[in-house]
């Protein structure tokens, strides 16, 4: 999904997401996760050994972006 983000039209509403890391005035409801979008990405780019910049500048590339986040990966 980062992939595809990253490589939106800057204007779109998702790629808000890839500029935010947290809300200030953002309290998760009771019961939920506490996890987050970012959060989550963050942990599978660590497996990878990348870093947010390096991951948002290997998203660009389609290719690039494919083998990276493939390899290790596990389909059911």
């Amino acid at each position: 999904m980062m992939g595809h983000i990253v490589r939106m039209d800057p204007a779109a509403g998702a790629t808000w997401a890839l500029r935010v890391e947290t809300l200030d005035d953002w309290r998760r409801p009771p019961g939920r996760p506490r996890a987050t979008w970012r959060s989550t990405v963050d942990a599978d780019l660590a497996e990878r050994d990348l870093t947010w910049q390096s991951a948002l500048q290997l998203a660009e590339d389609h290719g690039a972006w494919t083998a990276a986040v493939s390899r290790g990966a596990t389909h059911s």
